[in-house]
């Protein structure tokens, strides 16, 4: 079954909503550094961590097709909810004063294990994935053979 899309992006922005005011809640002096995602499958939950593994709030949501592996999501599932909270970072969404950059909201495994992240707020840091570096590779190479043609 698929979810619609629409009804995703409101059942995840719900589920960090949900995330962040539980924290606030029960730290309310503290600062939240990270947010893990854990997927139940088993179950069909999306399930959201604060920084030291205390659930902050879990939502039931069909997100697997039959293209799955059985130990990850299929990768469109994780593309999907990257847009999310890239819609929600563009609407500033986790600009909270106990949010601390950088920030990062990750995908693990049942046991915390890093899978991919999701979504990554640094402030003033910038984060360059290898293939910015490639492409950073690409232009400085065409900029010295251009500097040393001249």
């Amino acid at each position: 079954m698929h979810v619609d899309k629409d009804i995703f992006h409101t059942l995840v922005k719900s589920g960090i909503q949900q995330a962040l005011a539980s924290f606030v809640n029960a730290n309310p002096d503290d600062m939240l550094s990270d947010l893990s995602i854990k997927l139940d499958k088993e179950n069909g939950r999306i399930l959201i961590y604060d920084d030291l593994e205390n659930l902050l709030s879990e939502k039931e949501i069909e997100i697997w097709s039959d293209d799955n592996t059985p130990e990850l999501p299929a990768k469109s599932f994780i593309k999907k909810i990257k847009f999310v909270l890239n819609d929600l970072s563009k609407q500033a969404f986790f600009d909270k004063d106990f949010i601390f950059n950088p920030f990062s909201v990750n995908l693990v495994d049942e046991q915390f294990g890093y899978i991919e992240e999701l979504l990554f707020l640094g402030g003033d840091t910038i984060k360059l994935d290898s293939e910015s570096l490639l492409d950073l590779d690409k232009e400085l190479k065409d900029f010295l053979k251009d500097l040393l043609n001249e």
